[in-house]
């Protein structure tokens, strides 16, 4: 302001330097206030939004593991059922009896699995 005012003195327009600082002033307060306005929704968006995610995360999410866990669970006892019943009658099959006999222990011999770090299913 003081700046403005010295040019006005030099420039001969003394009389209209506070007006000119006084608009630049004036203006530079309402694009801050446009500013502020217009990041507001996105900031209030953006705290709702992380406000639902970690509700999410701390509600509803638990709550659907122990459902998946659960039907996992069952699903397992199911399936160990029907082993129990379709595995010795798969074996019984005379074309494909002998080779589902088979077939664990060529799945054992192959080598990708050992050689990339996992275990043979035999032991």
């Amino acid at each position: 302001m003081v700046n403005m005012v010295q040019a006005g003195e030099v420039g001969g327009f003394l009389d209209r330097a506070p007006d000119r600082v006084a608009t630049t002033f004036e203006a530079q307060v309402a694009l801050r206030v446009k500013a502020r306005a217009a990041l507001t929704h996105p900031l209030v968006v953006l705290v709702i939004a992380l406000l639902v995610v970690v509700g999410m995360l701390l509600f509803i999410v638990p709550t659907f593991a122990a459902v998946v866990a659960f039907i996992a669970y069952q699903r397992a006892k199911h399936t160990d059922r029907v082993r129990e019943i379709v595995d010795p009658l798969k074996l019984k099959i005379p074309v494909f009896g002998p080779f589902f006999r088979t077939l664990p222990i060529l799945q054992d011999l192959r080598p990708g699995p050992r050689l990339a770090g996992y275990p043979s299913r035999a032991g």
